[in-house]
């Protein structure tokens, strides 16, 4: 689950039940390629009328670029709609766990896209999108779950010369 886990809630629910329709997901990719210049009502208007899975539907429409990583990656894909229907609670638990992983490496945080939430009773992890009209697709390497974020560097000013330049290297170096 780690190259999903930390999606939003929203998009990794229709990504999930789409992984159980792997063979629509390829007929939506091919779909897909065939029609790249289709603009966002346009395809959403195309998409809907295929005999595809609601959930690949969505993703065709909303997210074309997402439907084409699932199918270059078929096998996962396939391996995962395998997985959910047959160990449901054990995927659930698993993106449960790669959060909480990427929360205590510091890369899961409340920022601009998204609002992170922890249920106090059930120590679930929820993510939603900081604006309900816009749902970003985070991009992000295995390493968010197995090495902790570097340390935002800062500057404290102590009232001599080399402030700003030292300053000025910490947020170049900071952003490097």
């Amino acid at each position: 689950t780690a190259p999903i886990a930390l999606y939003p809630d929203e998009l990794l629910g229709q990504v999930l039940v789409a992984t159980t329709y792997p063979m629509d997901v390829v007929k939506a990719d091919r779909f897909l390629l065939k029609n790249p210049d289709l603009a966002d009502k346009d395809r959403a208007e195309a998409v809907n009328n295929e005999d595809w899975a609601d959930s690949v539907k969505s993703l065709a429409a909303g997210f074309p670029e997402l439907i084409g990583r699932m199918a270059e990656n078929i096998d996962w894909t396939e391996s995962m709609g395998d997985a959910l229907i047959v160990q449901t609670d054990d995927v659930l638990a698993s993106i449960q766990r790669l959060r909480a992983q990427a929360k205590i490496n510091g890369y899961l945080e409340d920022n601009a896209a998204m609002d992170v939430a922890t249920d106090e009773e059930s120590g679930n992890i929820t993510i939603s999108s900081a604006n309900p009209e816009v749902i970003y697709v985070p991009q992000y390497t295995d390493t968010v779950y197995t090495t902790p974020a570097p340390a935002t560097p800062y500057y404290v000013a102590d009232g001599n010369d080399w402030g700003d330049a030292l300053a000025t290297g910490a947020i170049i170096f900071g952003t490097a």
